[in-house]
């Protein structure tokens, strides 16, 4: 059995693609947290330093608190994980999962140390060559706009997906752009049925349905 480790530092729609593909276990990095700062003018930067972690909360609704107690009673051996891309030390809790893991694949755009410990590396996009929704922690929905184009065998990440989806046979449906996930995606998440980068636009919008100014 395996398990999908979504990524606050992903857009809703591979999040949400994870999610389908895996239909049972999923789980997340530990987030890179540090002090919150609001500046006189009142824009604040989050103590929370992940762009997208409402979103991934929101879309890929019972992530596991306790990885590794799910791991031994799900007999979880395998792991798919959207890496943060931050090259960081693991710590002894994901140290201890991944040597317990029979098969690891990483999908990523950087050689991050957790990359390093897969059986097998995805090469997807950077976050400036992604485009996708986010939300941040104010519940506003934001279109990420890709601004550099993708570098060699790079694939948009839910491309990737969709294409082990198929791999597998757990393809529900095609997929031929972004826009289309996100329709989808709504669907199953009231909160987010509408959507478009067309409603979005370049300020996005509130999960409340009203654009922000």
């Amino acid at each position: 059995k395996t398990a999908g480790i979504v990524s606050p530092f992903h857009t809703n729609e591979s999040n949400f693609l994870l999610g389908l593909m895996m239909n049972g276990v999923l789980g997340s990095l530990p987030p890179i947290t540090k002090k919150e700062i609001t500046y006189q003018s009142g824009f604040r930067i989050s103590a929370d330093r992940s762009p997208n972690r409402r979103g991934m909360n929101n879309i890929c609704g019972e992530i596991v608190a306790d990885l590794p107690s799910e791991i031994k009673a799900q007999a979880i051996h395998g792991l798919y994980i959207l890496d943060d891309g931050v090259d960081r030390e693991s710590d002894d809790v994901w140290k201890e999962i991944l040597a317990k893991m029979d098969f690891v694949v990483v999908q990523t755009y950087a050689m991050t140390a957790l990359a390093r410990s897969a059986n097998i590396i995805l090469p997807g996009l950077a976050p400036f060559e992604r485009e996708g929704t986010i939300t941040n922690d104010r519940d506003r929905v934001q279109w990420l706009r890709s601004s550099l184009p993708k570098k060699g065998e790079s694939r948009a990440d839910w491309e990737i997906l969709m294409m082990v989806m198929k791999a597998l046979d757990k393809e529900e449906q095609t997929f031929a752009d972004v826009g289309q996930v996100i329709k989808v995606m709504g669907e199953k998440f009231p909160a987010y049925k509408g959507l478009s980068f067309f409603r979005l636009g370049p300020h996005g919008m509130s999960l409340n349905g009203k654009a922000s100014g």
